[in-house]
């Protein structure tokens, strides 16, 4: 029998089927525009999610639109007056760094256009500084499911 298993019991199965071990896990579905936070437990082939949370108005893209006015405020350059294909160039520019971030501590964000040619290096605790608000945002959905779930932080495996 085939089933459509949503995104955060889909990332609990394929971690657990490579470790075949019994564990929690805090699971993020971290899209474009909203955050999920699942708190699941693995068991004898049965993954049973525990608690979830999340925030509609909290997604990838806001993390592109910090590091683009991090890239702006750093390169002073005032966005007042960009024109909206410049706009496009930088949020590409900034989800491309973004990305990039999650593999290295370090990224280059590099806009060359009509308007902007110039780059700037970013790293990970450069991106947690002018992220800082985001960051605090997505620990009350991760309080919210720990708590809904009764479960403590120190008793999840991953």
């Amino acid at each position: 029998m085939e089933r459509i298993v949503n995104e955060p019991s889909a990332a609990a199965l394929a971690s657990y089927f490579t470790t075949n071990e019994e564990q929690n896990m805090l699971v993020f579905d971290f899209g474009g525009g909203t955050l999920d936070v699942s708190v699941v437990e693995c068991f004898d082939n049965v993954i049973e999610i525990l608690a979830v949370s999340g925030d509609n108005q909290l997604g990838g893209q806001d993390f592109d639109d910090a590091i683009v006015k991090y890239f702006l405020r750093h390169c002073e350059i005032d966005p007042k007056n960009l024109t909206a294909q410049t706009r496009a160039i930088l949020r590409s520019s900034a989800e491309k760094c973004k990305k990039e971030l999650t593999e290295k501590t370090s990224a280059e964000m590099v806009v060359r256009c009509e308007q902007i040619d110039r780059k700037l290096e970013i790293t990970r605790r450069e991106l947690v500084e002018a992220a800082a608000e985001l960051f605090e945002r997505m620990g009350r959905p991760v309080r919210q499911a720990l708590m809904d779930a009764e479960i403590n932080v120190e008793d999840l495996n991953q």
